[in-house]
């Protein structure tokens, strides 16, 4: 069975940072863009389309994920296909991030019932990002498309520790949501 639902999950997991206790650790705010671009080759006739523009908000230390994308089951397993983002956020200095992550595309077919194929690309990275600054990602399709993931990181202040906020949640206001919170974009 196929799902074909476009979620968006900000998760955070991962063991408390050692020492959390005594101080605060910093939040930071992910802005994440995802938007395809297809070439004259692509049957769309809109060559350029935003997938999704969601804002993520983790604590340093810990893992930030998001998924746009879908869901298919081989007997009691979910596999999850489409555009994911991880990262694990450390801060340096004032002005700048340790960040580590992956970001994969993903396809699933299925062949016959309880079988099927997931294929996907992804990049690994670890770099030093200055806070505010976009870091870009372009992962090449098979239908001759390309994926390009972008994001930026801020620091946080005022919301509860371990907070995650929604995708539509106020600009002005963040609201802060439970660990594990997701949103479901039909």
């Amino acid at each position: 069975m196929v799902r074909f639902i476009a979620v968006v999950a900000a998760v955070l997991v991962g063991s408390p940072v050692l020492g959390a206790a005594d101080s605060p650790r910093q939040q930071y705010l992910i802005k994440v863009r995802l938007v395809e671009h297809c070439d004259d080759h692509c049957q769309a006739n809109d060559k350029t389309r935003v997938l999704a523009e969601p804002k993520l908000v983790t604590v340093e230390g810990r893992e930030a994920n998001y998924l746009v994308g879908g869901q298919m089951t081989v007997g009691d397993t979910a596999i999850d296909f489409g555009t994911s983002l991880k990262l694990h956020i450390e801060g340096a200095d004032a002005g700048a991030v340790n960040v580590k992550g992956v970001v994969e595309t993903s396809q699933v077919d299925q062949g016959r019932e309880n079988l099927a194929t997931r294929n996907s690309t992804a990049i690994y990275f670890q770099r030093s990002l200055e806070l505010g600054k976009t870091a870009r990602y372009e992962l090449a399709q098979p239908n001759g498309a390309t994926r390009v993931l972008e994001f930026s990181i801020e620091k946080v202040t005022g919301l509860p520790p371990d907070s995650v906020v929604s995708q539509d949640a106020p600009a002005d206001v963040p609201r802060p949501v439970s660990s594990g919170a997701s949103a479901v974009r039909r």
